[in-house]
């Protein structure tokens, strides 16, 4: 799963889905929705983006 600040340029299929403060655009594989999508960002010198589906890192 790839999370960024920003939709990725060629691709499509993605879809707003916040409804806080903050824009959160999301692309489900297959069209599964996670029960829990959580975002956070990590590190002080070079803060990124991170996306939890239902508390993992990754989906599998």
């Amino acid at each position: 799963m790839h999370a960024a600040t920003e939709q990725p340029p060629g691709l499509s299929g993605f879809t707003l889905v916040s409804d806080a403060e903050q824009a959160i655009w999301f692309r489900a594989p297959a069209g599964r929705f996670p029960d829990v999508l959580e975002i956070g960002v990590r590190g002080r010198r070079r803060p990124r983006v991170e996306a939890y589906w239902d508390g993992c890192l990754i989906m599998l």
